[in-house]
């Protein structure tokens, strides 16, 4: 698990949800999971015997590059920004600490930056932190087309978001 620096946000795999002393010592209190259906249960299970969550976010997310992740963007915005609100400190996870979590901490960052922060920039802030991020290529579309929208938050009314939608990927 490691600090994203400049922010109350960690990432790291699944395996960092097992490290109890690390969880709170960080005072982690929100956990985001960017999981498919086998990592799941596993996730549950972890969280479930620490005390210090006061908040969980589940994002049903394969790491394939037609995955649709940027439905999850301002959801994941949303919740992170309100846990760092409420004073505590988030951990989005997947099942490597690579793509998926590494896809939602820079949409947070595009969010908070924006629109002075450019998706390659943001990723090579967060490779200071966890060198070995690196979202697929169909998540590194679709954080250049919700820079490209804006960072707005809600995509329902976005035209490229639409765009996106119907379009084969």
């Amino acid at each position: 698990m490691d600090r994203v620096d400049g922010y109350r946000v960690y990432i790291g795999s699944l395996f960092a949800l097992r490290n109890q002393d690390a969880l709170k010592e960080a005072n982690i209190t929100h956990v985001i999971s960017a999981v498919g259906p086998k990592e799941r249960p596993s996730a549950i299970s972890s969280l479930q015997t620490y005390d210090g969550i006061r908040g969980h976010l589940t994002l049903d997310l394969l790491d394939q590059d037609k995955e649709n992740i940027l439905q999850h963007f301002p959801q994941a915005v949303r919740f992170m920004e309100a846990a760092i609100a409420d004073g505590g400190a988030v951990l989005v996870h997947c099942g490597l600490g690579v793509s998926r979590s590494a896809t939602i901490v820079l949409a947070y960052m595009l969010y908070q930056a924006r629109p002075r922060l450019a998706p390659g920039d943001a990723l090579l802030v967060l490779r200071g932190s966890r060198a070995g991020c690196q979202p697929n290529a169909g998540f590194t579309e679709q954080l250049a087309l919700y820079h490209q929208m804006g960072c707005p938050e809600t995509l329902q009314d976005q035209i490229l978001y639409q765009q996106f939608l119907s379009s084969e990927r």
